[in-house]
């Protein structure tokens, strides 16, 4: 994510719009169907984990809660860039960069909250793991 960054930021604009029609097109369904699962998934996990085990509870919790901050971030803010930016042909807006740059702001802020939740469901699975089982924990 953040390694792409300064390769991205030499593309003119017309090469930007290109990458951004031709490779991004299909990730905003996938991502949202994959954070509307992990959430409901951690939801579950933490309340069938709540009565077992306090630890496992607060780890799926603390997963499905980030994945949940990605799709407001994604309902709210970074929706609205995905749309600007598909609606751009060979004429771009003066202000683009900034565009580019909010995009490309909202994307990180999505990849560090995502990856907390994402260690956060390893933990609760390695506890798992290192018990042999849920009912030896």
């Amino acid at each position: 994510m953040f390694w792409e960054i300064p390769g991205k930021h030499r593309l003119t604009q017309l090469e930007f719009v290109h990458v951004q029609h031709n490779f991004y097109g299909g990730y905003a369904i996938f991502g949202a169907i994959a954070w509307v699962f992990c959430s409901v998934a951690g939801l579950i996990a933490g309340f069938v984990f709540f009565t077992i085990n306090k630890l496992l509870a607060v780890y799926s919790f603390i997963a499905s809660s980030g994945f949940i901050t990605c799709l407001i971030i994604f309902a709210f803010f970074l929706n609205k860039y995905n749309q600007m930016i598909a609606s751009w042909s060979t004429v771009l807006p003066e202000d683009w960069e900034t565009i580019r740059n909010y995009w490309e702001l909202c994307h990180t802020v999505v990849f560090v909250i995502s990856t907390v939740s994402f260690i956060a469901f390893t933990l609760a699975y390695s506890v798992i793991k290192q018990s042999g089982s849920i009912s030896k924990i």
